[in-house]
């Protein structure tokens, strides 16, 4: 498990927790507008969490590397990894 696979993780827990902030204010609001709109907000950062995870994991397994092969050559001068 390499530095690539943490990465995705990081920004990943930070969405968690935000997530858990935006549940807790929604919790104490009002308004059902508001109450759906932070549920819908939370909502969309679990699943974008879960897709980065789900990303890492997969990314680790297959070892394809991240981006498409032009960006790979052109960050790490021509060489990319071959695909298995």
């Amino acid at each position: 498990m390499g530095i690539i696979v943490i990465l995705p993780i990081i920004p990943a827990v930070g969405m968690f927790t935000i997530s858990f902030f935006v549940l807790l204010g929604v919790s104490k609001a009002d308004s059902k507008g508001l109450k759906q709109l932070g549920r819908l907000i939370a909502l969309t950062l679990w699943i974008t969490s879960i897709y980065l995870i789900v990303f890492a994991i997969y990314t680790n397994f297959t070892d394809k590397p991240y981006g498409s092969k032009r960006i790979l050559k052109q960050y790490l001068g021509g060489w990319t990894a071959p695909y298995k």
